[in-house]
């Protein structure tokens, strides 16, 4: 029942008012005072009705954790003797990540200083917020160049910011598809919508065998490196970094008709976990490329100094061609 079949049902129990006869104007202004003071009560009697329940309000969004709410934007600076690096960080996490650049994978920073050429391009595959591209951006002359690819939007935005930080707009090129074997559109699982945040996944929702639940879901494209190269909107690489959580096999994949094309990159640097590679090792032995050099994370250093199997671990193995020793 409605509120207002409510009120017509209390009004209809109100007693009704006596005949009117004639009287004495003194008589009607009694009347009208009778009539008033019945018209309140009814309206009293309204009021006191049961009301139906108001929805209940919006819940608040909840509160951003103390870290990022503690957190001002800042500038970090990390210097190598050559150059100064310098990255917006929006968090703590975007700026450990910034001042670790030269400790975290010293063995990438030991493969670029010794392979990138002025010239070269260079692919930067899963750049995160652009440590490693904007690293190599530096050491490039005016026809080099680097391709950073990050699929993750709130990384790619900080990787953008990074790029004009460095006055590398030039140098840098971004691409936020993301890559993979073939042509597709697919959910892209955000495990965080944080900066610097790394594991989400195009196309699944699982890294190393543990499963976790998308706190965001994008529908993404994807392509593969072959396609780009082939449709001219790439030129191809000299050097290649593959480091995608997991989905480092299909990105190999996807570039196949490319590194087994008189096109290869010298040298390519890529993740091996343990479900990608045997395939990994397959797919590059059959194009031609050798294993030459292993190296670990800091965190995987530490792993293996407490006692755990190196190969239990994801580390990244370097591939060259034999070809490249010649180039």
């Amino acid at each position: 029942m409605t509120i207002v079949q409510r009120l017509l049902g209390i009004l209809s129990d109100a007693p009704e008012a006596p005949a009117a006869r004639a009287q004495p104007k003194s008589k009607e202004k009694t009347g009208e005072k009778a009539r008033e003071k019945a018209s309140k009560k009814a309206a009293a009697k309204v009021d006191e009705s049961p009301r139906e329940a108001s929805p209940p309000p919006v819940p608040p969004p909840p509160p951003e954790p103390a870290s990022q709410m503690s957190f001002e934007r800042t500038v970090a600076t990390v210097e190598d003797g050559r150059f100064a690096y310098r990255f917006v960080c929006h968090s703590q996490k975007e700026a450990n990540r910034a001042n670790r650049m030269l400790d975290k994978e010293r063995g990438t920073i030991a493969w670029l200083d010794r392979e990138l050429r002025r010239d070269d391009v260079f692919y930067d595959v899963g750049a995160n917020i652009g440590v490693y591209t904007i690293y190599a951006g530096y050491r490039l002359g005016d026809r080099g160049a680097v391709f950073a690819f990050e699929p993750h939007i709130p990384n790619a935005a900080s990787l953008l910011e990074n790029i004009f930080l460095n006055g590398l707009e030039r140098r840098v090129s971004l691409v936020s598809s993301a890559l993979t074997n073939e042509q597709r559109f697919d959910k892209f699982n955000y495990l965080s919508v944080n900066a610097s945040s790394s594991t989400s996944q195009f196309g699944g929702n699982s890294y190393e065998g543990e499963i976790f639940d998308p706190v965001f879901v994008e529908i993404k494209h994807g392509c593969s490196l072959d396609h780009l190269i082939e449709r001219g909107a790439l030129p191809p690489p000299n050097l290649v970094k593959i480091d995608v959580d997991g989905l480092d096999f299909e990105v190999l994949e996807g570039m196949s008709r490319l590194i087994a094309s008189e096109r290869r990159p010298r040298s390519i640097q890529i993740e091996l976990g343990s479900e990608s590679k045997p395939k990994i090792m397959q797919l590059s032995a059959e194009a031609g490329y050798e294993l030459r050099e292993k190296h670990w994370s800091a965190a995987g250093h530490t792993f293996i100094e407490e006692g755990g199997d190196p190969e239990d671990y994801p580390h990244y193995g370097i591939f060259y061609h034999p070809d490249a020793d010649k180039a």
